[in-house]
């Protein structure tokens, strides 16, 4: 079942992705061993979210604008 759900994450990152790119099925495995997993100290954490939400307030901003 992992194989399958990776795949369909391949499926829907593929049309996303720069021209000429393509995904890998080995990005899109579940990693279940935790020593797999990269260790991210809560800095890294916080500076990934707050990425995510500036992302998140630029796309509210750009609809906001097309109004």
């Amino acid at each position: 079942m992992d194989v399958v759900a990776a795949r369909l994450g391949m499926d829907v990152a593929a049309p996303h992705m720069k021209k000429g790119q393509r995904p890998k099925l080995r990005d899109h495995i579940v990693q279940w061993s935790r020593a797999a997993r990269p260790r991210r100290s809560g800095h890294e954490l916080l500076a990934a979210i707050r990425g995510i939400q500036t992302g998140f307030d630029r796309a509210g901003r750009r609809k906001e604008r097309a109004r």
